[in-house]
């Protein structure tokens, strides 16, 4: 299949798949009462405990201050925060892998029609895998980004000690290392971010765990030489989308409605930005899928 066919085929298995998106808005509005429930009305419990209205910390002029007047609510606070990211985060994965399983099943089996059942059945088995996976994939990130800050270190110091025998030649040292840093620091982050997602797609085809996943996604993303071009592709248009979407988005606050016309407009702009990711989606796994014969 020709890229186009590819991207032809991905936006029939997204309309299928057009609950989803209703998941997607009912799993932000949850967050959305999330937040309100265990973390601001907590917060405005302990501050009323401590004596203190909330609304007096708008008088409080640093956190510095707020931290030396009650630490232990502050300290409470960040718990709060972080229980929350944590259900938040592990709501985000389930739906991830939800998603990635029903349109990998879709693309196998065209003729089914979207499953509440199965997308929630996918989510349990593909949750864990997921979890394990992604965890190997940041942590490898953010080993990237640590070796290049640490070979940055090196330059620094080298360039200093060359500006000693010559600037012109610290200088050129320090341009050329930060163009190539930069250049290698991007192209590594994107094939990191390729492998993810189609690691996660091996997951979910062949229930596989996370070393075999890793290896073999490796090895497409390798062997395959517009793998890698394809998901670029596809993530600049994903990106492109989303920002005409909330350009838009902004231009509705300049009429003399804005106000009005910009809060259905952010339900809006969720459901399409929710849109073209499950596109996205759809788009690597008919490819992956395509490759892999």
């Amino acid at each position: 299949m020709s890229t186009a066919e590819h991207l032809t085929k991905a936006l029939r298995t997204a309309l299928k798949n057009w609950p989803v998106l209703v998941i997607n808005l009912v799993v932000a509005l949850a967050n959305c009462a999330a937040v309100v429930v265990f973390v601001l009305l907590p917060v405005a419990g302990l501050l009323l405990i401590a004596g203190i209205s909330p609304m007096l910390l708008t008088n409080i002029h640093s956190h510095q201050a707020l931290l030396r007047q009650i630490p232990w609510v502050a300290a409470a606070s960040v718990v709060f925060m972080l229980f929350y990211l944590t259900v938040a985060v592990c709501i985000g994965l389930f739906v991830l892998a939800g998603t990635v399983g029903v349109v990998v099943h879709s693309t196998e089996n065209p003729d089914e029609a979207f499953s509440l059942g199965r997308f929630i059945s996918e989510g349990r088995r593909l949750f864990f895998p997921f979890l394990n996976y992604t965890a190997l994939t940041g942590g490898l990130c953010l080993l990237v980004v640590l070796c290049l800050v640490v070979a940055g270190f090196f330059i620094k110091n080298l360039t200093q000690y060359l500006k000693a025998y010559s600037a012109a030649l610290s200088y050129f040292v320090g341009i050329f290392s930060t163009v190539v840093g930069a250049v290698v620091l991007v192209s590594l982050l994107i094939w990191l971010l390729s492998v993810t997602f189609y690691g996660l797609i091996e997951i979910a085809v062949n229930n596989e765990g996370t070393m075999e996943a890793m290896r073999r996604t490796i090895n497409f993303t390798t062997k395959k030489g517009g793998a890698v071009g394809f998901f670029i592709l596809t993530g600049i248009l994903y990106i492109v989308i989303n920002i005409v979407v909330t350009g838009l988005g902004l231009s509705f606050k300049l009429t003399p409605f804005g106000f009005f016309l910009s809060i259905p407009f952010q339900f809006v702009s969720y459901l399409a930005g929710a849109a073209v990711g499950l596109w996205f989606i759809s788009a690597l796994v008919s490819y992956y899928l395509g490759c892999r014969g």
